[in-house]
């Protein structure tokens, strides 16, 4: 009936009829007071004239500003509803993940479930480790591990969670892996940036992963298992990141948004650390963002702490000085407490072996000052472990050494976690590794460690969170391909996020779509692939 009009005002088919009705009536009623005042005028004289055209201007206003409001609430739903689809499209599906974490004597593998769709990293809600006995746990049989033992143990217990989700039926998305130093995301090497680690430099770690599951499982079972086609599109689903990060990026999702800047430093045999800025983790130009270890802390030819000389130790990158990690890490701390009390260190030594199996427990691969350091946390996590009868001095002498030596490496410690917390105004600190997982008890470090934190860094509360790295650091490592700050990193070409929905496919077999539980969508292999 109004096409005529609609056509002659230019309204569209896909304007509301609550527009375009009051647009209808402005222009009938602008067309009435015109005519009006041509007809009416002619006949009658006066104010009535001028009235009646007031009139229909007044309808006429009021249908054009009803036009304006409905045309603004429409365009208001359009970009709510273009939001909310987008939203919906950069969503990330629930989905299985297999993560590991892999050091120089221990490894650590299981499988998360993320239970809930995730714009970016989950709250610790929406994640559910799968089941407690799905998690292994291995440790190096000769005190650490060689490359080839590494790969068998890694692959070994990847194979049984692959068997283990086929048996089930699960769908698993991608296999995440935590390694000590520095890697390349983009193309799953390990870059060689530390050494003492069963990795080569420049290995490509995600490529033999890839072959030695093929070997072991087969592509048919791989195929049920994943969404993929082949070995390539499996080796896609492969991630490796440094440990410390991943550590970092599960923190994230545990502690929730209240922890939006931290940083989370790992200290075992070598030491390292995660930044987190506004909930994403930090990469840096080289991805070695966080590497305090390799921070050389004195420029002149001695140390001194206290009235104690310490020597240069070689670091784990290979050169030798006062380097942070080789001061606080394992061997660190042995040779801390060589240079307090040479003689009570070693009879402290002494009086350990002297329990076989103690002795055979130590592992004489590691290097004397990494025995001594690890001698030393397991005497202070339980200090009624030593048989005094084999110890040449009282106990109170026992006591004085280890009390001392806690206050002093409780200050080294904190050395270069203050410099991080200073420089970059961060107020957690998250804290994990064997160190921090053996003396988080001991209350002579505590203090001296907390003292020195309040100490040194300047105009913030530091709350510091000690943890385990053995649960971290695998969990950090599963969510890796649903951390869209590592994803841009993995795939460079790629801006956006990994599980846009009009893009989402599955390459999966048929047969195994079939098996698929909970209807679980699957990652983008078109996206992966790129």
């Amino acid at each position: 009936m109004f096409d005529w009009l609609d056509k002659l005002s230019g309204m569209t088919n896909e304007m509301p009829e609550r527009v375009k009705n009051p647009i209808r009536l402005s222009i009938i009623s602008v067309v009435f007071a015109i005519a009006w005042l041509g007809v009416a005028s002619q006949a009658i004289e006066g104010a009535v004239v001028w009235a009646g055209a007031l009139a229909f201007v007044v309808i006429a206003f009021v249908g054009l500003s009803v036009a304006i409001v409905g045309t603004l609430s429409a365009n208001q739903e359009v970009l709510v509803e273009v939001e909310r689809k987008l939203r919906v499209d950069d969503r990330m599906p629930p989905g299985r993940h297999i993560g590991c974490r892999v050091g120089r004597r221990r490894l650590e593998c299981g499988l998360l479930h993320v239970v809930e769709s995730t714009a970016n990293l989950p709250e610790a809600g929406q994640v559910v480790v799968h089941e407690s006995d799905d998690v292994f746990l291995k440790e190096a049989v000769r005190g650490h591990y060689s490359r080839a033992e590494m790969y068998d143990e890694l692959c070994e217990v990847l194979q049984k969670q692959v068997e283990r989700a086929a048996l089930h039926n699960l769908n698993v998305e991608s296999i995440g892996i935590a390694v000590p130093g520095g890697v390349v995301p983009h193309n799953g090497h390990f870059n060689g940036a530390v050494g003492g680690v069963p990795f080569e430099a420049g290995e490509f770690v995600s490529q033999t992963i890839t072959d030695a599951l093929v070997n072991r499982c087969g592509m048919p079972l791989l195929q049920r298992v994943f969404p993929v086609r082949d070995a390539e599109s499996l080796m896609q689903r492969i991630h490796l990141d440094n440990d410390a990060r991943c550590a970092a990026r599960w923190l994230i999702t545990e502690q929730g948004p209240r922890w939006a800047d931290f940083v989370c430093l790992f200290a075992g045999t070598g030491v390292g650390s995660g930044l987190v800025f506004d909930r994403r983790v930090s990469y840096g130009a080289k991805f070695r963002a966080g590497e305090v270890g390799h921070v050389d802390l004195n420029m002149g030819d001695e140390l001194m702490l206290g009235k104690m000389a310490l020597q240069r130790r070689k670091c784990s990158c290979g050169t030798k000085g006062y380097h942070f990690e080789s001061l606080v890490g394992l061997g660190g701390l042995g040779h801390l407490a060589m240079a307090l009390d040479h003689g009570i260190q070693k009879d402290i030594e002494r009086a350990y072996v002297s329990d076989p199996q103690r002795a055979a427990d130590l592992r004489a691969e590691l290097g004397s000052e990494e025995v001594s350091g690890m001698i030393l946390l397991e005497v202070l996590r339980r200090p009624g472990l030593l048989d005094l009868d084999e110890f040449p001095r009282s106990e109170e002498d026992l006591d004085e050494h280890l009390q001392r030596l806690m206050e002093l490496y409780g200050q080294l410690f904190c050395v270069g976690i203050t410099a991080i917390l200073d420089a970059l105004d961060l107020p957690y600190v998250g804290l994990c590794g064997t160190i921090p997982e053996y003396l988080h008890g001991n209350q002579h470090f505590q203090r001296s460690f907390r003292q020195h934190l309040a100490g040194n860094v300047m105009g913030t509360i530091v709350d510091p969170l000690f943890g385990n790295m053995r649960e971290w650091g695998w969990r950090g490592a599963a969510l890796l391909p649903r951390d869209p700050g590592y994803y841009i990193r993995r795939f460079p070409g790629s801006t956006r996020q990994p599980f846009t929905a009009s893009e989402r496919r599955s390459a999966t077999p048929s047969s195994a779509r079939e098996q698929a539980v909970h209807g679980e969508e699957r990652l983008n292999e078109q996206h992966s692939d790129t």
